[in-house]
């Protein structure tokens, strides 16, 4: 310790200032992350409200507000999961309830459960209640296709920024290491 202080005070102040910046972001980076992941953990996951197969059919109990809709299929190691055109969805909603809108809504993708999922569509649904499902589509040459109903948090992918932040602070830091050599 008496080492990295002696190594710290001898530096230009420049180089202090910098190398207290750069502490300060790998504290705060770590701090950063943690609280993300547990954010991102709290909101529904991809398949949190029910799945069905395709094609097929079934009931799910969905919430009100916004659904997202995923297609979800197993992989082989060096299998990529591309959106397979044609898929069809339609909901029913309960008798008496207003139907919910379906939208298109393509972008993230991911790895899960030993599958890939595909976002498909954002679903606004107007009142709680459990639907009917009705899917098609061609999904030949797919493990277990299925279309997922779940959520997504505000903040997908914020842990990037958040890493970036802690690799600039350890390159800050890197003339502090050089010293000490």
């Amino acid at each position: 310790m008496r080492r990295l202080w002696k190594a710290l005070r001898t530096q230009p102040w420049w180089l202090q200032i910098l190398t207290f910046i750069g502490l300060a972001m790998v504290g705060l980076s770590v701090v950063g992350f943690v609280v993300t992941m547990a954010i991102d953990a709290s909101y529904p996951s991809y398949d949190e409200y029910g799945a069905v197969r395709i094609p097929g059919s079934g009931t799910v109990t969905l919430p009100a507000g916004e659904v997202i809709v995923n297609f979800h299929a197993l992989i082989y190691r060096k299998q990529n999961l591309s959106r397979p055109d044609g898929i069809t969805m339609t909901i029913t909603a309960p008798q008496g309830m207003a139907q919910p809108t379906i939208v298109d809504y393509t972008g993230k993708s991911g790895k899960v459960d030993g599958g890939e999922r595909e976002r498909l569509f954002r679903v606004d649904v107007p009142q709680d209640g459990d639907y009917r499902v009705r899917v098609d589509g061609d999904v030949r040459g797919y493990r277990n296709p299925r279309i997922t109903f779940g959520g997504e948090s505000p903040i997908a992918n914020s842990e990037w920024p958040v890493i970036a932040a802690f690799g600039l602070g350890m390159v800050l830091m890197v003339p502090l290491a050089v010293r000490l050599g």
